[in-house]
């Protein structure tokens, strides 16, 4: 099983204490998915890895790390292909915007290249991946492009009333003829 392989005999260690979330055996799933997908593993066994320890430790994928950025964000970001299984296990994790870069995951997965899997992959391929990776995250949670749509218009129209207010207030006072 190839998550034998990047757990080993160790993985009683991150078993041990489990109390609560942020636990040792919580963050395995950051630790694991904290760099960028390999190859080597293929998609089928990145998948199976990521899959052992979300069916050992459940709450991991809805635990953030100490930078307060939770596996949907770190999968998203280095190009694991599991962030449907995530999701499954932790499905508002979604709707959280990611502490270090303030977007949720449909932007990281927007703003993100995927790296080769196979040396034969052209960068068609790669956007194809990214495009695909993108949709089922806007498909799982649409109403998220509506809320970020109406946090825009906000923040446009509360941009447009402190420009109007500063021009107000340079403005020199108009004189009244008598």
């Amino acid at each position: 099983c190839p998550s034998d392989y990047i757990l080993g005999d160790n993985s009683a260690n991150y078993n041990s204490g489990i109390t609560t979330s942020g636990s040792k055996a919580d963050l395995l799933i950051h630790d694991i998915l904290n760099g960028p997908f390999s190859h080597r593993f293929g998609v089928s066994g990145a998948r199976a890895i990521v899959k052992y320890v979300l069916d050992k430790f459940p709450s991991s994928a809805a635990s953030s790390d100490s930078h307060g950025r939770y596996p949907i964000h770190l999968a998203v970001q280095n190009g694991w292909p599991c962030h449907d299984l995530i999701i499954s296990a932790a499905p508002l994790t979604l709707e959280i915007r990611d502490a270090v870069n303030s977007l949720y995951p449909f932007q990281i997965a927007a703003s993100t290249s995927h790296v080769k899997i196979k040396e034969e992959q052209t960068d068609r391929d790669l956007n194809q991946i990214q495009l695909s990776t993108l949709y089922e995250l806007v498909r799982e949670s649409p109403l998220l492009l509506l809320h970020q749509r109406v946090v825009e218009s906000t923040n446009i129209a509360a941009r447009r009333d402190r420009d109007l207010q500063l021009h107000r207030e340079e403005e020199p006072p108009l004189k009244r003829k008598r």
